[in-house]
């Protein structure tokens, strides 16, 4: 059974769902996003896997302090000492847009946690922060800006229409609707996301992808043939970087396939699971 629960990692208190027993398997969200996105998974793979998912700071329910440094190597390791505070020493990896920035940087810096490496519709690189992201960002700089976007909806509404799965419209209504819920009535839930976005540095990514070739554990890479982000074509591109990973593209996908093919997807990522086992 999948709960939901709070465990102080440091200045943290992270918010995170879990459950099951065996093998652990780590799942990262996209920013703006919530653990949410991965119940399905949660729920299939805790009969055989112990499944852990954090709240990323700036997102759900994750609180701490606003004036410290929240750039992607702060965040990722932030998940790693959540991790191992689970007491959690090694574990397959999951991650979803451009929560693969964090968990790359976890391949690369803690190359002994991770056991195998699953992006699914990654950023990083070349296509992030993305359109989203991007804009964010520009808003969070200048604080009229961004207290502006949430009083007249803008932000919310750039975020719903982000999120929008064209084929599981009711999936992502209700985790856009968790992905928001924080910062409906909560000034500073907002501003820890704010943080993040001034702190997010895409750059870092391009400078890692030289680097990528270093990583031995088994990597899949997955997208959808109508994600706009992250493209077959930027896929294939960006699978040239790893040692053989295993790559696939799923028919009339979009970005978010967690929501759209969680069987296919729980398939997918099964299958590069168990070459860590041949």
């Amino acid at each position: 059974m999948i709960k939901k629960s709070f465990l102080q990692t440091g200045k943290l208190r992270t918010a995170h769902l879990s459950g099951g027993s065996g093998d652990p398997i780590l799942f990262i969200h996209s920013i703006p996003g919530t653990s949410f996105l991965w119940m399905d998974h949660l729920e299939a793979f805790a009969s055989t896997f112990f499944c852990f998912a954090p709240d990323i700071y700036g997102c759900g329910d994750t609180t701490g302090p606003s004036d410290s440094e929240y750039d992607l190597e702060t965040l990722s390791d932030s998940i790693y000492r959540y991790s191992t505070t689970l007491g959690i020493s090694s574990t397959h990896v999951v991650a979803h847009g451009n929560g693969a920035a964090a968990a790359l940087i976890l391949a690369l810096q803690k190359p002994g946690f991770l056991k195998s490496l699953i992006l699914i519709n990654p950023m990083f690189g070349s296509n992030i922060p993305g359109k989203l992201n991007r804009t964010l960002m520009i808003l969070a700089k200048r604080q009229s800006l961004w207290d502006a976007g949430f009083h007249t909806g803008l932000i919310p509404g750039m975020i719903r229409l982000h999120t929008k799965a064209p084929h599981q419209r009711e999936k992502s209504r209700v985790y856009t609707g968790e992905i928001l819920r924080p910062f409906e009535n909560s000034t500073a839930a907002r501003a820890r996301f704010q943080k993040v976005l001034k702190d997010f540095n895409p750059k870092l990514t391009k400078t890692l992808c030289p680097h990528l070739h270093r990583i031995q554990v088994p990597v899949g890479l997955v997208t959808g043939s109508e994600d706009h982000v992250c493209t077959p074509d930027w896929l294939l591109d960006f699978s040239k970087l790893f040692n053989s990973p295993k790559w696939e593209v799923i028919n009339g996908g979009s970005h978010f396939l967690p929501l759209e093919a969680p069987a296919q997807l729980t398939d997918f990522i099964n299958s590069v699971i168990n070459q860590t086992a041949s």
